[in-house]
């Protein structure tokens, strides 16, 4: 039996900030980009994949109510879905 996917906190820096925004998400001959802010300073912090296998990008607003009863999920910027197919 599968293991159902979970969220876990990744840390893929030392002292990320909290909080996050996503700035910029490209995808051109550079590699896939993500480019986040630190809304309190203004830092970017830009992450390259220069050639993933793939990607997906989901609309998660209607999750906004299960992210909140997540314990852990405000503690940290980055979170991975680990036993995910993708």
């Amino acid at each position: 039996m599968k293991s159902k996917p979970s969220l876990a906190k990744w840390e893929p820096i030392k002292n990320a900030p909290k909080r996050m925004i996503l700035d910029s998400l490209l995808d051109t001959y550079e590699g896939f980009r993500l480019l986040l802010k630190d809304p309190d300073t203004s830092e970017t912090l830009r992450i390259t994949f220069e050639s993933p296998y793939s990607y997906r990008n989901t609309n998660e607003s209607y999750l906004l109510k299960t992210w909140g009863e997540l314990e852990g999920v405000a503690k940290s910027s980055f979170h991975i879905i680990e036993g995910s197919q993708h």
